[in-house]
């Protein structure tokens, strides 16, 4: 291709072309520069961060940028890391951190999720590592292990067992499980390594040297192709969602952009369309699984189908129609089952062990993500609950109207943030005077305080700064030390819709199962909408069916009502306290709550029992004397409480040996 001398003088298209046949991007990512009208003088003057502005993800902007320094300076880019390594594809990079570099996984998967491939890898310096959310350390490292790869064999790379993103980037694996699709999914593959093989080319060191660009060579595709497919679909994988790859997979590359065009102005539900950002550069079964996660599984099949009739493709419709009707007819007997269930005796279960009383766990600790003021009303249950700790999402939970302002007007709980949960044990639980008060921990910032520290960060930005000190504060409440296992329920209650896993209260989760059995942790979502999105996240980054801990179709108020309703039954009400003139006042909540030190004897706790100046209360006391050697005898411990006329408590202890 031809082009002007000086970069300055390039045209709107000049800039597109060299995107695509230079720079080796993916085409949408050449549109954005061409409809944001991105000309050779405005180019040469681009960072990385107004590259980013245009909505392309990390891994091809680094690689955008580093071609135009190369392009600007007239030279090569110069890399001693050596040539296969730009072949790789972004799940090799994953499996390279993984494997070799023994990278954590959040951050393997986040260099996934910004579409880091070899040739975007190559181009990275330490500071696009940190820009993602690395630590310097793992950032260091990797770079190390970089520049060691010349001096080694190529590494061997292994496929990841599905437990993550790994699954939804690979279409390919489907071709075991779905023995009928083979040969249309090796199509699919032999289009995603031409598509990766086109981007392996280097930098040119001049603006002569773009004139040819190589092609990929079949015999190259063909040394892929006999890599070992292995399949890591799960056998539990939605129906539907694998009805709906099945179907998109017998679409031309065309026909797949127009269903993307179609489907990110779909209105036709009260959903919001998918955004188109949010679709680019996605494949089969990237498409299907946004659509299901978007749409819920009845209403994602109802879309692809009005798609399908919309772009003309009426035999694919009648295939897809055919295959679901079953599927169909199962979710719905499902649905109508679901309807059936009482569910609240599920929570009354789940609260109690299958009994009637809150006694059976001796703590409850509390995740909850971003309450509206109107639902506030229904959660007196928490201050029954007293919760050991509350980790609260919402900083303007503090706030009158918020969740942790209301339960503060009854009950004390002590605000704390992650970072006050370091250090020993013991003195952790005794400096936040854990086990006595409720531990109110806002995890991701709070409104009524100043400074950065207390401000919310969106998803990037709490993960490298906040994620840390949320996880350990986990690891902390899950420590046996701390709570004995299996006497503490985790309750994840959702008040706002979790639609990504790029969200702080998902990270958690995630953290909490780690630490502990998931039989300990139930969730409560005020809608079934809600419900199913955080379902299908679970199920497809934690491999795990929630149904049987989740509570979704109660109302907040037929929730707060149910476990208002729950024992201990030996308690009434109202606590009393005797006064002057046998008068009695009431103990509140609250005014228990600062009483740490204490272990209040109430007076209708109190009832039944003898007047210290009665004739009877004479004989009892008698019949004690005479029964002391017996006792000291048998072994064992009583407690007699007395109450006299003016209503003061006696409380005696004996202690048998």
């Amino acid at each position: 291709m031809e082009l002007p001398t000086s970069i300055e003088e390039w045209t709107i298209e000049d800039v597109h072309q060299w995107l695509i046949k230079v720079a080796k991007v993916h085409e949408t990512y050449a549109n954005r520069f061409r409809a944001e009208e991105v000309s050779g003088d405005s180019f040469v003057v681009f960072e990385k961060k107004d590259i980013l502005d245009l909505n392309i993800n990390h891994g091809p902007a680094v690689k955008i940028k580093c071609y135009l320094e190369s392009l600007k300076e007239g030279s090569q880019h110069q890399s001693q890391i050596p040539a296969y390594v730009r072949n790789w594809t972004k799940e090799q990079v994953n499996q390279w951190l993984l494997q070799h570099v023994k990278l954590y996984s959040k951050y393997a998967e986040r260099l996934q999720e910004e579409g880091v491939s070899g040739d975007c890898l190559v181009c990275f310096k330490k500071q696009d590592f940190l820009d993602l959310g690395l630590k310097s350390g793992p950032a260091v490292k990797i770079l190390a292990e970089l520049s060691k790869l010349d001096k080694k064999p190529e590494p061997a790379l292994q496929p990841i067992p599905h437990t993550s993103t790994e699954q939804k980037e690979s279409p390919k694996h489907m071709a075991i499980t779905q023995p009928d699709s083979y040969c249309k999914t090796e199509s699919q593959t032999d289009k995603m390594v031409e598509k990766e093989s086109v981007k392996a080319q280097p930098p040119f060191q001049t603006l002569s040297e773009m004139k040819e660009i190589q092609q990929p060579k079949q015999q190259d595709l063909g040394a892929r192709r006999k890599t070992p497919i292995v399949s890591t679909v799960p056998s539990d994988k939605p129906k539907i969602t694998v009805e709906i790859q099945e179907t998109l997979a017998s679409l031309s590359k065309d026909d797949l952009k127009l269903f993307h065009f179609h489907l990110q102005d779909y209105t036709k539900l009260k959903q919001k369309p998918i955004p188109q950002s949010k679709l680019e550069d996605k494949d089969t079964m990237d498409t299907a699984t946004l659509l299901t996660r978007h749409y819920g599984s009845e209403e994602a099949l109802q879309v692809t189908k009005d798609i399908l009739r919309d772009i003309n493709q009426r035999e694919l419709l009648l295939q897809l129609e055919k295959k679901t009707d079953q599927v169909e007819q199962q979710s719905l007997s499902k649905s109508l089952l679901k309807k059936e269930a009482n569910q609240g005796d599920k929570l009354k279960d789940l609260l109690t062990c299958g009994g009637n009383s809150l006694d059976n766990y001796a703590h409850f600790n509390v995740v909850v993500n971003k309450s509206r003021p109107d639902q506030v009303q229904y959660f007196q249950f928490l201050k029954r609950l007293k919760p050991f700790c509350v980790l609260d999402f919402d900083p303007h939970s503090v706030d009158p109207g918020g969740l942790c302002h209301s339960y503060r007007e009854s009950r004390v709980a002590n605000l704390h943030t992650p970072s006050q949960y370091k250090g020993p044990t013991d003195t952790v639980i005794k400096s936040l005077n854990l086990h006595k008060q409720t531990s109110w921990v806002f995890c991701n910032g709070r409104h009524d305080l100043d400074g950065d520290s207390n401000k919310q960060l969106d998803y990037k930005n709490w993960l490298r700064k906040s994620c840390k000190d949320v996880e350990e504060l986990v690891s902390f409440i899950c420590n046996p030390e701390v709570i004995s296992r299996g006497e503490s329920l985790i309750i994840f209650l959702l008040l706002s819709p979790v639609d990504t896993e790029k969200d702080p209260i998902f990270d958690i989760y995630k953290s909490f199962i780690k630490h502990t059995n998931e039989e300990s942790i139930i969730n409560i979502c005020e809608s079934q909408t809600m419900y199913e999105k955080w379902r299908e996240l679970v199920q497809e980054k934690c491999d795990s069916d929630i149904d049987l801990r989740s509570i979704y179709e109660l109302t907040l108020g037929e929730v707060n009502g149910t476990v208002m309703a729950l024992g201990p039954f030996n308690q009434s009400s109202e606590r009393l306290l005797p006064s002057y003139g046998s008068s009695c006042v009431v103990l509140k909540q609250k005014e228990e709550d600062l009483l740490t030190a204490l272990d209040i004897l109430c007076l209708n706790q109190c009832e039944n029992t003898m007047d210290e100046k009665s004739t009877e209360f004479h004989g009892h006391r008698e019949l004690r004397r005479n029964s002391t050697k017996e006792e000291k005898s048998i072994g064992g411990t009583s407690t007699s409480v007395t109450k006299t006329k003016r209503g003061h408590l006696l409380s005696g202890t004996s202690t048998k040996m």
